[in-house]
């Protein structure tokens, strides 16, 4: 455990709840358009398929997608089909994202560059406002961060 850890965990539990209700605030600005729709019909379409899918939809390059993003809506379209709860459910994942990562860099880091990186993290506009979106890549960020831990867990043994 680091030192000076009292002197700190006010400090990150504030930043913790701050970021929770931006982010909880900024569902009141829910819109549903066309991705969104496109995204739950995918689910849909991943569920009368029996999840038997080999490819998710085709990028803006014209490669194919992995199959994560259909198995995911579709079992999230399995629970509901209102977008206000799925954009919760995508909300809830980036938070929980959030929390993993300020507590990768509080372990990992320097005090100092630890509680800059939180704070521009937590409170960064483009990670507020995609973390309540339906959208591919906003399924990421828990993946990734989970994937960067193991990666330098890999790489320091």
């Amino acid at each position: 455990m680091k030192p000076g850890i009292k002197k700190y965990y006010f400090f990150i539990i504030t930043v913790i709840i701050l970021a929770f209700a931006i982010r909880f605030y900024h569902l009141s600005f829910f819109e549903f358009k066309n991705d969104q729709s496109y995204s739950i019909k995918i689910g849909n379409q991943t569920r009368d398929a029996k999840f038997l899918v080999t490819h998710g939809p085709i990028s803006g390059i014209g490669i194919d997608m992995p199959p994560f993003y259909p198995y995911f809506m579709g079992l999230l379209t399995l629970l509901t089909q209102d977008p206000f709860w799925i954009t919760a459910i995508f909300a809830i994942l980036n938070f929980s994202a959030l929390v993993l990562t300020i507590h990768y860099f509080y372990k990992r880091l320097p005090i100092k560059y630890a509680m800059i990186s939180i704070v521009l993290l937590a409170f960064s506009p483009a990670f507020t406002i995609y973390a309540n979106i339906i959208w591919q890549q906003c399924s990421l960020p828990i993946l990734i961060v989970i994937f960067y831990i193991t990666l330098t867990g890999f790489l320091k043994y």
